[in-house]
C-alpha cells in the first residue's frame, strides 16, 4: 500500500462526539480515540473484498494512517501479531453496549441501557446510514500499541465502509 491510499479526515460529527464523551466519562485513565479516513485508492477496496483480517495489519502500517495515529504511539512494524476478528455491525452494537455497561477501572455506566443503545445506534447511523451490509467490521481486545492499558479494558474496532469508501478506527482503553 502506498501513502496515497488514504486521506485523513479530522472532523468529528456530533454523534461520534457524543459516544466519545460517554467513553471518556467511563474510562477515566484512558478514554476513546476515533479516526476517519477516506479510501482514495480503489485497489485498497479490491484487496478488502476477501474480508479477511490479515489485510488490517497492512492498512494500519500505511504511512498516512501511522501519521494520524500519534496518540496511539504506534510502532511499525508491530511488536505483536495483530489478531482481529471479523464482526457484523449488529455484533459491534451489542458488544459495545456490553463493553460500555461494564465500564472502566473505576466507573460503570449508570444510565439506561436503552439510552446507551440509542447513542451507539446514532453513532452507526451517522457513519453508515442505511447500508450496514456494505460495512466490514474488525475487532480486537488485544493491546496492540503502548497506548493500551493491558488491564482488560482494551478494545479496537475498525470499520471499512465500501459504499462510502471510508475507514474508521475506534479505540478504547483504561488503566488502573
Amino acid at each position: 500500500m502506498k501513502k496515497e491510499d488514504f486521506k485523513y479526515q479530522r472532523d468529528l460529527n456530533s454523534e461520534v462526539s457524543v459516544l466519545l464523551k460517554v467513553i471518556s466519562n467511563l474510562y477515566l485513565n484512558g478514554g476513546g480515540l476515533f479516526y476517519s479516513f477516506d479510501i482514495v485508492n480503489k485497489q485498497v477496496l479490491e484487496n478488502l473484498k476477501e474480508n479477511n483480517s490479515s489485510n488490517i495489519e497492512k492498512i494500519l502500517q500505511n504511512r498516512i494512517i501511522l501519521e494520524a495515529l500519534t496518540e496511539l504511539q504506534v510502532e511499525a512494524p508491530f511488536q505483536v501479531k495483530l489478531n482481529f476478528q471479523i464482526k457484523t455491525l449488529e455484533q459491534f452494537e451489542l458488544d459495545l453496549t456490553e463493553f460500555l455497561q461494564n465500564g472502566g477501572a473505576y466507573t460503570q455506566y449508570e444510565g439506561d441501557r436503552e439510552e446507551l443503545k440509542n447513542i451507539i445506534k446514532g453513532f452507526c447511523s451517522s457513519l453508515f446510514g442505511n447500508h450496514s451490509n456494505e460495512v466490514n467490521v474488525y475487532y480486537t481486545s488485544q493491546p496492540w500499541t503502548d497506548w493500551f492499558g493491558e488491564l482488560g479494558f482494551d478494545a479496537t474496532w475498525i470499520f471499512i465502509d465500501k459504499s462510502k469508501k471510508k475507514l474508521y478506527l475506534l479505540c478504547i482503553t483504561d488503566m488502573d
